[in-house]
């Protein structure tokens, strides 16, 4: 496919046909993604695809409890927000367990070298400055979502669609406690985002995007133009 068409061609796929994805596809997508800029070349990612159904749905058993767990805590606060927490989850958090593909990604933590001058300098402004570069500006998540665009956007070249999703983050200890214990890997990190993957099944529409005049502004050698102002 042309770069163009891949993508315009992105877009968040919720709905798979039931047709199992290669390794061989697997594989090469990943050894894209893994070509993507990260701080200092860290490369802070690590993909572990799940293709056996029972083990997704084990780890949507796991969401489902979690979500269900915090939605008992909101419900004598307010039933009506429970009762839609609830609905989230059903719509946005599971749908990867029926993905042909479901990859969880995991991530590591990265300090800038920048810190260790901010630490040598022991005001409040330093310290500012060091947890906004830290977790504001965070080096490390820059990166990884190069990496999982860039995977993302491989998939598409296949002919494959994906979706990528943080809203089951919050049972995301959960769930690598049981990969953890099931793989016995330890040096992934922490859990960061969940990818579905397939072949697209019916028609997905993107969402109408900004034009461009709201995202860019070119500064000239000699004046700018600022577009959308």
């Amino acid at each position: 496919m042309q770069f163009n068409d891949v993508v315009q061609q992105r877009q968040s796929i919720r709905k798979f046909m039931d047709s199992e994805i290669p390794d061989e596809d697997i594989i090469d997508i990943v050894k894209l993604a893994n070509s993507a800029p990260s701080a200092m070349n860290i490369q802070n990612w690590h993909f572990v695809v799940i293709k056996k159904q029972e083990f997704k749905k084990e780890i949507g058993n796991i969401i489902t409890a979690k979500n269900e767990s915090i939605a008992r805590q909101i419900d004598h606060l307010d039933k009506n927000q429970a009762d839609k927490f609830r609905k989230f989850c059903s719509k946005f958090s599971l749908f990867p367990t029926e993905a042909p593909a479901m990859v969880v990604v995991f991530s590591d933590v990265y300090a800038p070298p920048e810190n260790k001058i901010f630490e040598m300098i022991s005001t409040d402004d330093a310290k500012t400055e060091m947890e906004k570069v830290m977790y504001l500006q965070n080096p490390a998540m820059q990166g990884l979502g190069a990496a999982i665009n860039t995977f993302l956007l491989s998939a598409v070249d296949r002919g494959l669609g994906g979706c990528w999703l943080t809203s089951a983050n919050y049972a995301s200890d959960e769930i690598t406690a049981l990969l953890k214990n099931r793989l016995a890997i330890e040096k992934y990190g922490f859990m960061a985002a969940i990818l579905a993957i397939g072949i697209p099944e019916g028609e997905s529409k993107s969402p109408q995007k900004l034009p461009v005049e709201e995202v860019l502004t070119i500064i000239w050698w000699k004046m700018s133009l600022i577009l959308g102002h």
